[in-house]
């Protein structure tokens, strides 16, 4: 009988996922419940062991998580031996200032700030754990190591692969600071070794973050993201797991999405999606959903921001990301706007470099390769300044060969 059925299977470990799962989408502890057991699931397959997709994460992991991001010194959100997890050391006002990217869209954030009650004692005993030795050297003198060495160095790799072991040891906000380092880093990559310390480097900061999830906020989310397209991570779950959250935050925090934040995420998921770890992909059914989801939020709140938006804003986005993952109408939308805008077509032609015409340029490509119908069903407007793009690209290769 069916009952008698569903009590076998449940026993032998295969009791299959509820009904519908799409539906409980909006509910929130259902995401953060996810999150934990994916979480838990990735730790425990990296140290050898599986755990039964029916489990479900310990009630003390999310509990023990402040507002703040923190997650302990350890950061990958394990427990202590006495079965409590304990909460993190937080920064005070000079950790979050220090936090501030020049980056242009990365700012300090109040979630990272500790508490007056009782910041003094956490931040104790985080310093201690940062402090303790790897190689002979703490976490965060690899941090200063990171910004201050050329890729080219055998040090700076060394810096990389002994924050792979150490990273567990950082707080929050050291978490993030090492992210911003190694992205600015990231143009001066040379040589097999160097990229692979990075990768290295990237799964275990972005292990201690998933402990934290569910207290990071748009600016930090969108940062993880580009920090991974740049590390070019290769595990889906990563990617799953920050589309839940970015999903919980366009849904109930959409004023925290600046108009720069959702070019940045736009690109960076675009990016991720030519390499091969997409959003159009999923670990399980209901990671699906939730992308799939995450993904049309985006759409709508990108094409809603467009009369907002500037020229770097609108080059930003980036051809992949506007093939893959937008409509048609949200797609021509864009491509309005840039037309009305001219971006790209107003830059110096005497200067070296054009970054934004080389933007729109490969944008142009990406939409006419993906359908010439679409373009011919474009405004005229819209289809001639496609067109100067592409002749701009012709005139413009002759007088950058003659420099």
């Amino acid at each position: 009988s069916l009952p008698h059925a569903s009590a076998r299977a449940a026993s032998l470990g295969d009791a299959p996922e509820p009904e519908r799962e799409e539906d409980r989408l909006d509910d929130d502890a259902w995401l953060e419940e996810r999150r934990q057991n994916r979480r838990l699931r990735l730790q425990q397959h990296g140290a050898g062991r599986q755990m039964p997709r029916g489990a479900s994460a310990s009630p003390a992991a999310p509990g023990a998580l402040g507002r703040d991001g923190g997650g302990g010194s350890g950061g990958s959100g394990a427990t202590t031996r006495g079965g409590t997890t304990p909460r993190s050391a937080r920064l005070g006002a000079a950790g979050a200032a220090m936090l501030t990217s020049t980056s242009g869209f990365l700012h300090a954030s109040a979630e990272w700030a500790p508490s007056t009650a009782d910041g003094a004692t956490e931040r104790a005993g985080g310093a201690a754990s940062s402090r303790a030795t790897v190689g002979g050297r703490s976490p965060l003198e690899d941090l200063e190591d990171l910004g201050r060495l050329d890729t080219t160095s055998p040090e700076w790799t060394a810096a990389c692969t002994r924050l792979a072991a150490s990273a567990h040891r950082l707080q929050s906000g050291c978490l993030v600071r090492a992210m911003e380092l190694l992205l600015r880093a990231d143009s001066r990559l040379s040589g097999d070794s160097a990229a692979v310390a990075l990768r290295s480097a990237a799964v275990s900061i972005l292990n201690c973050l998933t402990a934290q999830l569910g207290n990071l906020g748009a600016a930090v989310v969108t940062l993880t993201l580009r920090f991974m397209a740049v590390a070019r991570v290769e595990e889906q779950t990563y990617l799953d797991m920050l589309l839940a959250r970015l999903l919980v935050l366009l849904r109930h925090e959409r004023a925290s999405f600046s108009e720069p934040l959702l070019a940045a995420i736009a690109c960076a998921l675009g990016t991720l999606h030519e390499q091969g770890v997409s959003a159009k992909r999923a670990a399980s059914g209901a990671s699906a959903a939730a992308n799939r989801r995450c993904m049309e939020n985006l759409g709508e709140q990108l094409v809603a921001a467009l009369d907002s938006m500037g020229e770097e804003e609108i080059a930003r986005v980036g051809g992949p990301f506007v093939v893959a993952f937008l409509d048609d109408a949200q797609r021509r939308a864009l491509l309005q706007r840039a037309a009305a805008l001219r971006v790209g077509l107003q830059e110096d032609p005497n200067l070296g470099t054009r970054p934004l015409l080389r933007a729109m340029q490969d944008l142009e490509l990406a939409v006419r390769r993906h359908s010439f119908a679409f373009i011919a069903s474009l405004p005229d407007q819209t289809k001639d300044y496609l067109m100067k793009l592409k002749v701009a690209t012709d005139q413009a290769t002759p007088g950058n060969a003659a420099k």
